[in-house]
């Protein structure tokens, strides 16, 4: 399944924890560029009043379309207790084309406040795993157990996906053991005498009767092989 890391950074950290989790998950990255500048610190000022004002800033085009992805995992800075607006501009844009998303951001202090509230209701997705890391935890070397533990769910839930059985599989396996069991004692039933055949069949027998492809039909299948028996 095909993954994407969409992320905005203003001084980098954000960045750096974007290229871990694409690297231990094997995945594309594409970075959030805002048309307004948050350098320094009028920039820090600027993007908390944005924040904290909702202010909807403008952003450059995606380079990695979305909806190309099965998965889209979005991180961005904390600022004011909110996800950082560039982020918010990104998910209003491409959030309705997320088939599945997972959510990280990067803060000064020791929680995310509403940031993950607001992108799952930007996005209107539930994420399937979220991370929320301080910059001083961040930075040590030592433990990344964070981090670690969310790319673990994140391969967890695409796993499941994975080995899921697709419905329309499940459905034609399904016809098929019960046309099997049908064709069966229908079969014998008409060999011994007991049953005799309508002449026509419902549609819906017909079609259950049939194996994948068109190939063989179980029923006459059936039919062949009770013959065999009453004649030995």
């Amino acid at each position: 399944m095909k993954t994407l890391v969409a992320f905005y950074s203003r001084t980098g950290n954000t960045a750096l924890l974007a290229d871990k989790i694409s690297k231990l998950l094997g995945a594309d990255s594409d970075r959030i560029i805002s048309k307004d500048s948050y350098n320094g610190w009028l920039g820090y000022w600027r993007g908390a009043f944005h924040s904290l004002n909702d202010t909807r800033v403008a952003i450059e085009d995606a380079k990695l379309p979305p909806v190309q992805y099965d998965l889209v995992i979005v991180g961005g800075p904390v600022w004011g207790a909110r996800i950082a607006s560039p982020v918010r501009t990104y998910l209003r844009q491409h959030g309705s084309e997320f088939k599945s998303t997972a959510f990280f951001v990067t803060q000064g202090g020791v929680r995310p406040g509403i940031s993950f509230k607001q992108m799952a209701a930007i996005s209107d997705k539930q994420p399937i795993a979220t991370l929320s890391i301080s910059s001083g935890k961040f930075f040590r070397p030592s433990d990344d157990s964070a981090v670690r533990a969310f790319v673990k769910q994140v391969k967890s839930v695409l796993d499941r996906k994975r080995t899921r059985l697709p419905k329309t599989a499940g459905i034609t396996a399904l016809h098929t053991r019960t046309a099997s069991k049908l064709s069966k004692r229908l079969a014998s039933r008409m060999i011994r005498g007991t049953l005799f055949w309508p002449p026509s069949l419902p549609r819906d027998f017909i079609q259950l009767a049939k194996a994948p492809g068109g190939k063989t039909s179980i029923f006459g299948a059936s039919i062949a092989k009770s013959r065999k028996r009453c004649s030995a």
